[in-house]
């Protein structure tokens, strides 16, 4: 998302889904970075980077983890805990762990928090295949080997976490969330958790761009 043509999902009270993107993408950066480790990001102000050159740069840069950042909207669901969704690309153990990884760090943080949550019945960590049973989801298409992950932290749709989430303090705990993730990537052999079933194509289109 980003630019003004790509807002992405609009919380109930404006909040756009690519500023919130880039806000927690940028401190995300920020704590990898003081942490010792190279970040490069596939966009830093408010412009549109279409997916296939996101692809692009991540099969250029060969990183050890390509994470893209959302968060969700359209479901009125109740729930007593965070609708955290972690996509993993299918044929990527590394890409599951990771997403595993990212699940537990990201949802013990936002259940610290007493709100009233939406969620999806399969929420937690999970790949979705296109007709052809590989990745929908053309940010983890596209990069091929690099292992890659689709993060939804939560519902923006959802006028009490869009709240939540347009507070600087959560967005860096976020960041804090994301930056132990990926320290167990590359330091434990961590499994990770939340993983659902293995889901069968349930009629998306056939390539999630």
């Amino acid at each position: 998302h980003g630019g003004s043509r790509e807002s992405g999902a609009v919380g109930p009270g404006g909040l756009r889904e690519a500023d919130l993107n880039l806000q927690v993408a940028l401190k995300i950066r920020d704590a990898l970075v003081g942490a010792g480790y190279s970040v490069i990001m596939t966009r830093e102000t408010d412009v549109r980077v279409p997916i296939v050159t996101r692809g692009e740069i991540a099969q250029a840069l060969d990183p050890v983890a390509n994470i893209s950042i959302h968060f969700n909207a359209g479901t009125d669901a109740g729930s007593a805990d965070p609708g955290t969704e972690m996509y993993h690309q299918i044929e990527s153990s590394e890409s599951k762990r990771l997403a595993g990884l990212m699940y537990e760090e990201v949802f013990a943080t936002l259940d610290g928090y007493d709100i009233n949550w939406v969620s999806l019945s399969d929420a937690g960590a999970m790949s979705r295949p296109n007709r052809s049973g590989g990745d929908y989801y053309g940010v983890l298409r596209r990069p091929g080997p690099v292992t890659s992950v689709l993060v939804e932290f939560g519902y923006i749709s959802n006028r009490a976490e869009e709240e939540l989430y347009a507070d600087p303090v959560v967005q860096q705990q976020l960041a804090a969330a994301t930056l132990r993730a990926v320290d167990r990537l590359v330091h434990t052999t961590d499994p990770g958790s939340g993983f659902t079933a293995d889901p069968m194509f349930r009629g998306y289109g056939p390539s999630g761009a």
